[in-house]
């Protein structure tokens, strides 16, 4: 009032007695009236609430910090309401102290109503029948189990109590695991304090049993120090892993996980968390704490307004999800339908049990060593080479061995009046060796640069296998990221459908929008199925590739620009000519050079030329130059009869006077073939005409050496342009496709635009994913243009080809 009376202009003015000791009174009499308004308001009414959970010191903390957060949020204004720190009891898992804190809360004036979380906790509390403080139980997670039942109208119909259930029924999650696994014998491992509170009967369940011909037993968890003590039958074909306490260490649960894989068992749970620590697969979503605290408190505030809790929902929607660990699929050797996967949440799909890992650089040795095609060819080389030692042997001396038996009848014997043996045996040792022979040592030179050319012929299809295992490596990660995508993109069409159904019922769209989704869903079910298949093809290639069973697991293992194998160029130097417009015709030239001596397929070609040159020299000199041979025989008597005179040995002149018991013989013979019919100058002409066309291929591969290069370098200038672009698109279109798709939650777009968005931004995501897997491949497609992979020269070859490339680049000299 001081500051309102403070702006009026006061002026001189004569008052009467009386008007002012009326004015005085009016002044009296409002101010305390206005100041009454300004400084009282309604008391709130004062709310305490008690809480009961079961989990390990810190493990509720967010929960219960959250509570406190929505209960002021929402009820703050017309409640002073509280969580006190001292009527909060951590229970540590042992029934006594539960009902010892749940009496000590009930006792307690100052407490009005009753929060309870856990499952154990819940459990026990749960089999009290009667409530003298309102109840609400959160830790419902599996209705059967814990042996819960609801009215026809889904509430807990029980005076003071409520309880919020997330999970739909036992039954529908064994229903989804037979579909994963077909067992006959299911073992429920539950903590043991929980056994003895749990019924474990439903009629649905046994329905189910009597329908499926399965049959369930309870197997007790006991938590050690260091250890889950559980003993699980032989004739138990799977388990359902249970609630487990809080106090369960982490660690002893996934031991517990590692002997259940270890026996082949698949494993069922109703947690995600379970799931990523080695169990096979759950038909829970993760637990939205937010969403049921929030449910807790609304539940509140309709109690304060005289809301009976046994009126209260009980039913927290949540959609059932099935999530599968693919890396425990793998390892139990179990294969579900595609359709099952396709709809659910896969986690660590590329994970497989195997000690065999592969990087890019593992793939390059290995093709060398193992490719079976590659393996064959050198064969050829091999026996090319043995041409070669078999032209050779001629040229050295080798001996012939004869026997001669010689037989005559007497009456020829004894024809012209002269007697002769009658039969006889001779021994020929025969050696020759060439003096001079231009044929046999020209072909000798012919079969080597043969030799050499298949060997280049081999090096061409080395490195040509080499490129196509860098080829397959790449596709597979290019798979991966495809499947990947795939199933996001089922993923966020799953999401949009729940929108589209949430729509439909407030009446922003028709039904319309549902059934285009869901058709979108078939659609987007069927590109993951494709996708999957088109990933397990790329390794059943590279495993073929390598020579290893098609069907080999292998862990692949991701190459990246930051890795070492790739610094390799040039200290980088090479990449960083990509990046320069302007250099880049100098940088093909270069590399150009480098491929045209690089390349085994020229150094094949020239040795095919070298070859067929000779070739034709000796053709040309059979006209004027001899052939010379030395021959020595000995020939031996080996035995005679039936005369006396001496053998006569076709072929040799020997005194029939004198029967020499060894003869020796050496001859030098000379061959001239003067006449050969033109055969000569047709081979010659021949031969010309295979010159040229090996000099025309020549020029073709150098051809081919230009256009691969510079298609290379293009390809990969373009691609290092791309990888930053890519990656901002995709950023981009993903932001754009969060913001359609809230304004089409809001009732603000249409279904086709977000269908538009979230195409848009799932073929950015592709597009961005490849263009670094595109880069790399273009790496490797220079390497082989230029016939030399920077991942497998040599120090000194990467010395030497990098003293060329700063004598080709003078402003790379220093650097």
């Amino acid at each position: 009032m001081a500051d309102k009376v403070s702006i009026i202009e006061i002026k001189e003015v004569s008052f009467h007695p009386s008007k002012l000791l009326i004015l005085i009174s009016l002044l009296l009499l409002v101010s305390p009236l206005q100041a009454q308004d300004e400084t009282i308001e309604p008391p709130r009414k004062k709310v305490v609430i008690g809480l009961i959970h079961d989990g390990r010191e810190g493990y509720y903390k967010s929960s219960i910090d959250l509570l406190r957060k929505e209960l002021d949020l929402i009820l703050g204004s017309s409640y002073d309401i509280s969580i006190p720190n001292g009527k909060v009891f951590a229970v540590e898992d042992k029934t006594q102290l539960i009902e010892e804190s749940y009496r000590e809360l009930t006792e307690d004036p100052e407490v009005d109503y009753i929060v309870c979380l856990g499952v154990l906790s819940g459990a026990i509390l749960l089999n009290k029948g009667d409530f003298p403080k309102p109840l609400i139980i959160y830790g419902i997670e599996d209705p059967v189990i814990q042996g819960v039942s609801m009215e026809r109208r889904e509430t807990s119909g029980i005076h003071n109590l409520s309880y919020i259930l997330t999970s739909e029924s036992f039954a529908n999650d064994l229903a989804v695991f037979l579909e994963l696994y077909r067992f006959k014998k299911l073992g429920i491992l539950l903590d043991q304090e929980l056994i003895e509170l749990l019924p474990l009967k439903s009629e649905q369940l046994d329905s189910l049993m009597a329908k499926r011909g399965f049959e369930i037993e309870v197997i007790p968890v006991m938590d050690q120090e260091d250890s889950i003590i559980v003993s699980i039958p032989e004739d138990v074909d799977a388990v359902f892993l249970g609630y487990f306490t809080d106090y369960v260490e982490e660690e002893n649960l996934k031991k517990l996980l590692e002997e259940v894989n270890q026996k082949g068992l698949p494993s069922f749970t109703s947690s995600v968390e379970i799931v990523e620590m080695g169990a096979l697969a759950t038909n829970t979503p993760a637990p939205d704490f937010a969403k049921a605290i929030r449910r807790i408190v609304l539940n509140i505030e309709s109690i304060l307004n005289d809301i009976d809790p046994a009126d209260l929902p009980v039913i927290l929607e949540s959609r059932q999800k099935l999530t599968v660990n693919v890396a425990t699929l793998n390892k139990l050797k179990l294969s579900p339908s595609y359709g099952l996967l396709s709809n659910a949440d896969l986690l660590n799909q590329f994970e497989i049990e195997s000690n065999r890992r592969l990087d890019l650089l593992d793939v390059l040795i290995e093709v060398q060593r193992s490719n079976i095609d590659l393996r064959a060819r050198y064969k050829e080389v091999e026996s090319f080479r043995q041409n070669r030692k078999i032209a050779r042997s001629f040229l050295f001396p080798f001996g012939i061995f004869n026997l001669f038996n010689v037989i005559v009848d007497e009456q020829q014997s004894e024809l012209g009046g002269m007697t002769q043996v009658q039969f006889a045996s001779v021994a020929v040792l025969s050696f020759f060796q060439v003096i001079f022979d231009e044929q046999l040592m020209g072909e000798v030179r012919v079969q080597k640069l043969l030799a050499d050319a298949v060997a280049f012929d081999y090096e061409a299809f080395r490195l040509d296998n080499i490129q196509f295992a860098a080829t397959a490596y790449f596709d597979i990660l290019r798979a991966r990221n495809l499947l990947s995508i795939a199933q996001d993109n089922l993923r966020f069409t799953k999401e949009n459908l729940e929108v589209a159904r949430a729509r439909e019922e407030v009446g922003y769209a028709d039904i319309s929008d549902v059934y285009r989704w869901e058709a979108n869903e078939a659609q987007q079910t069927a590109q993951v199925i494709g996708a999957k298949n088109i990933y397990d093809l790329t390794q059943i290639s590279l495993n073929i590739l390598l020579n290893r069973p098609y069907t080999e697991p292998f862990i692949i293992r991701e190459s990246l620009l930051s890795d070492s194998i790739f610094s390799r160029y040039f200290d980088e130097r090479m990449v960083d000519l990509l990046y320069s417009p302007n250099e880049i015709q100098n940088l093909t030239d270069f590399l150009i050079l480098e491929g045209i001596r690089n390349s085994p397929e020229i150094k094949a070609i020239d040795a095919r030329i070298a070859s067929q040159i000779r070739f034709k020299k000796l053709v040309q000199r059979e006209r004027y130059i001899p052939d010379f041979l030395l021959n020595v025989a000995f020939f031996y008597s080996l035995f005679t009869g039936g005369g006396q005179d001496p053998i006569v040995v076709p072929g040799t002149i020997v005194d029939p006077l004198l029967p020499p018991r060894l003869t020796t013989e050496v001859n030098v013979t000379l061959f001239f073939p003067f006449l050969q019919g033109g055969r000569v100058k047709n081979v010659t002409q021949q031969a010309v005409i295979d010159l040229l066309q090996l000099e025309e291929q020549r020029r073709s591969i150098i051809l081919q050496i230009e256009r691969n290069v510079s298609q290379a370098v293009l390809f990969s200038s373009v691609n290092a342009f791309e990888l930053d672009l890519f990656k901002k698109a995709a950023e981009y279109s993903r932001k754009a496709f969060v913001i359609v798709r809230e304004s089409y939650s809001g009732g603000r777009s249409t279904f086709v635009d977000l269908l538009q968005a979230q195409n848009e931004a799932i073929l950015a995501s592709l597009q961005a994913a490849n263009a670094v897997y595109q880069f790399l491949n273009s790496l490797i497609d220079i390497d082989r243009a230029i016939s030399s992979f920077a991942m497998l020269r040599s120090p000194e070859e990467e010395e030497d080809m990098a003293f060329r490339f700063r004598e080709y680049f003078p402003a790379y000299k220093n650097k």
